[in-house]
């Protein structure tokens, strides 16, 4: 196709005498077609010596790959006469396609994260008019999560496109990328008979980096009143001594960037003077700078001085490294400051011999029910508190109490802080609760129970029972008398972890295997004390309904 084909056409005269002359016309030839040589007549035909048939080429018309036939007439002419005489041949020719190359045309592009973006393809059209050949387009080096539009995925990043589409693809990249991708248009024209012809053309879509807007939230918890002693209980530096410090609020703030390529700035704002963080960087205009590190157990500082409420503002911001643009998200809660009262005053309270409802205050109070069976809360402070005749229900509240139950069967619990309960007289039940507590039943069958903390527990006389859990520490029990019960309760006690020890000073020593945190001293008792040889003296040992019961036969 569209090349000239040699044509082995030869003719010669019989009659050698000189006489005759020879010509050669070929007909049949294709409209377009032309030859290398001879005379073209009125009828397309064309006219050739003997001489013009050496080298002779015929090229077909063009893009055309249809074969054809030329006719080819041989006359010889007798010049005295003019009598001629014709013999004619058929010629086949053999057109053989060739795929003629098509134009591509791409020219790089640029365009924004998470946008479509116009691509400027062209010219992808063959020079092929017979209708012999056909055209593809594809787009090649497409990155996985990319589209265009229009376009059909043809798998391992190569779409295609017909020539009508071309001129409109768009592409949108991957979720959150930026930088360049590089792509090839490459189009390929193919003859019906099988030739093809490819073009390729490369270029590049450069997105530019768009920061996506973080994701932020922020709660704030009730208040919490501290004094300055306890301020690194929440990450603050300590004071000095038992004053009211003000405070403390736990605070959960949540910030993260969208898109993993951004980096993260977090500011906190709206702090009036004296408020502070636990972690973060004070910029000393009532912002503070934080990492996402600092988030964790964070915590807000109210002091004294700040009784109003204010709002707190968590600003996010995230930054594309490489193009530098900005999102900003703010959100904000408030801290509900607390009421922080003033001077407290120690009350002194004296109860009746009726059954009397008593409510301590803040301070280090003094209270006393006297007779009847007294409801006595001693509140906040180191507190004195004397139960009386009568069964009473007493709760030392926080702080370092002295309790004195009294006579008949009370009830007492502690509270927070180091507190001495003393039962007396009666079937007690004693409560230490929180901290280090010290413990006396007095006569009566009672209940010791220490609560969390290292206690000192003594059953003084009667059947006592002792009662311990999971959270009770290592405690002390002074006194162990024939048939005072130990009692672990807990599903994590069991009869086969049971481990009975003797410690530097002699004393056994009851623990559970896999319960470091919880033992129980017998204080004085020793292990030849409690081995059962027969007689009288030992101890037994009991599980069910998640406790272990260990009853000591021990005088």
């Amino acid at each position: 196709e569209d090349t000239a084909i040699a044509l082995d056409i030869d003719a010669a005269l019989t009659d050698t005498d000189g006489s005759e002359t020879l010509s050669v016309t070929i007909s049949g030839i294709p409209e377009g077609a032309t030859l290398s040589a001879g005379q073209v007549n009125d009828d397309g035909s064309v006219t050739l010596t003997p001489d013009q048939l050496s080298g002779l080429t015929i090229t077909p018309p063009a893009n055309s790959n249809v074969d054809f036939a030329l006719n080819i007439a041989v006359t010889s002419t007798e010049a005295s006469t003019g009598d001629t005489a014709t013999t004619t041949a058929s010629l086949s020719v053999d057109v053989t396609g060739v795929a003629d190359a098509a134009t591509a045309v791409a020219q790089d592009d640029a365009g924004s994260e998470d946008q479509w973006i116009q691509l400027h393809l062209d010219s992808a059209v063959s020079a092929d008019t017979d209708g012999s050949e056909t055209v593809s387009i594809t787009i090649s080096g497409v990155p996985a999560g990319a589209q265009l539009n229009p376009g059909t995925h043809l798998g391992d990043g190569v779409w295609s496109a017909t020539a009508d589409e071309l001129p409109n693809v768009c592409i949108l990249p991957p979720d959150d990328f930026s930088g360049d991708i590089p792509l090839t248009l490459n189009v390929t024209t193919t003859e019906d008979d099988g030739d093809s012809s490819t073009v390729s053309e490369d270029f590049t879509v450069s997105v530019e980096g768009v920061a996506d807007t973080p994701e932020v939230d922020i709660q704030i918890g009730d208040g919490v009143v501290v004094n300055e002693d306890d301020l690194d209980d929440y990450g603050f530096a300590n004071g000095a001594g038992n004053a009211v410090a003000g405070s403390v609020y736990a605070m959960s703030v949540a910030a993260a960037v969208i898109d993993s390529s951004e980096t993260l700035s977090i500011t906190l704002g709206g702090l009036p003077e004296g408020v502070a963080l636990s972690a973060g960087s004070d910029n000393g205009d009532g912002t503070w700078s934080l990492s996402s590190n600092d988030l964790s157990g964070l915590n807000i500082y109210v002091p004294t001085e700040v009784s109003t409420d204010f709002a707190v503002s968590v600003t996010a911001v995230s930054t594309e490294p490489v193009s530098g643009d900005t999102a900003t998200l703010t959100e904000s809660a408030t801290v509900d400051v607390v009421d922080i009262p003033g001077e407290v005053d120690d009350l002194e309270i004296i109860g009746t011999r009726n059954a009397d409802d008593i409510e301590g205050g803040a301070g280090d109070d003094y209270l006393s029910g006297k007779g009847g069976a007294d409801d006595i809360d001693g509140g906040a402070g180191d507190d004195q508190i004397y139960g009386g005749g009568g069964s009473d229900e007493i709760d030392g509240g926080a702080g370092a109490d002295w309790i004195h139950a009294g006579s008949g069967h009370d009830t007492v619990d502690g509270g927070a802080g180091d507190d001495y309960i003393f039962g007396h007289k009666g079937d007690d039940v004693l409560m230490g609760g929180d901290g280090n507590d010290t413990l006396v039943g007095g006569s009566g069958d009672d209940i010791l129970i220490g609560g969390g903390g290292d206690d000192v527990l003594t059953g003084g006389a009667g059947a006592d029972t002792f009662i311990f859990d999971a959270e009770s520490g290592h405690d002390i029990v002074t006194d162990i008398f024939e048939q005072d019960t130990l009692v672990f309760e807990g599903q994590e006690f069991h009869m086969d972890d049971l481990v009975l020890s003797e410690n530097n000073e002699g004393s056994v020593v009851v623990s559970f295997q896999g319960m470091e945190d919880t033992s129980v001293t017998l204080d004085g008792v020793r292990m030849d004390d409690i081995q059962s040889d027969g007689g009288d003296s030992g101890y037994s040992v009991t599980e069910d309904a998640g406790k272990v019961t260990i009853v000591i036969d021990t005088e």
